[in-house]
């Protein structure tokens, strides 16, 4: 089997009341104009009335499980929306499926 290395970390965590209205600035801040956004479907449901991007190159929704296939199709989508930061929105399969994206393109992770 071929091993799948993630992240410890994403380049980028603040945790704070109200940091998601702040997304925008943090970004800009970073000089970052191209994010994407991977969520699963309950965590977007939660999350996306608080999270203001008119910019996101693209939304990846994922499909259950961070494989090595996952991998290769959300790095795809990113590379062909030209993305240059993600944001990963979810929990932990999510995350590490962002960071696995992440890392195959040598983006900027939030």
């Amino acid at each position: 089997m071929k091993s799948l290395q993630v992240r410890g970390a994403p380049n980028f965590y603040q945790c704070e009341e109200g940091i998601l209205q702040q997304l925008p600035v943090k970004l800009s801040e970073q000089k970052l104009e191209n994010p994407a956004i991977i969520h699963g479907e309950k965590s977007w449901e939660a999350a996306k009335d608080y999270i203001s991007l008119d910019n996101a190159v693209v939304h990846v929704p994922y499909k259950g499980d961070c494989t090595h296939e996952e991998v290769a199709r959300v790095a795809d989508k990113l590379r062909n929306n030209e993305a240059d930061a993600v944001i990963g929105v979810g929990g932990g399969k999510v995350l590490d499926l962002a960071k696995a994206a992440g890392d195959e393109l040598d983006l900027l992770l939030f």
